[in-house]
């Protein structure tokens, strides 16, 4: 496999990875302390942001399409799994804390 890097290529990584740094931290500034106590939606932002950034990356040959939706379908399903996951988690503890009350505190 050869990889080549032409000027433009170079110039537009380094663009989108200064933009990444741009964006984050505008999002740590904002995001960040306004969701402190949500941190799915801060993980999903975080991801959704490096996902548009690599997505500008397609028109300068940095990633094809078909690479980015793939990457893109990987974090879907991740967060689908850990949204269902702690969705259970969550409604599992609800029920155990029912029944406690329920039986006047104990287990």
């Amino acid at each position: 496999m050869k990889i080549e890097i032409n000027q433009t290529m170079l110039i537009a990584a380094l663009v989108i990875l200064a933009l990444d740094v741009v964006v984050f931290v505008i999002m740590f500034y904002t995001l960040g302390r306004a969701w402190r106590r949500n941190e799915d939606a801060r993980k999903t932002a975080g991801i959704t942001a490096v996902l548009i950034l690599a997505f500008l990356g397609i028109p300068f040959g940095l990633m094809d399409l078909t690479s980015w939706l793939f990457f893109g379908l990987l974090f879907a399903v991740a967060g689908g799994i850990a949204t269902g996951l702690k969705i259970t988690e969550q409604t599992q503890a609800r029920r155990q804390w029912e029944r406690e009350r329920a039986n006047g505190g104990e287990r």
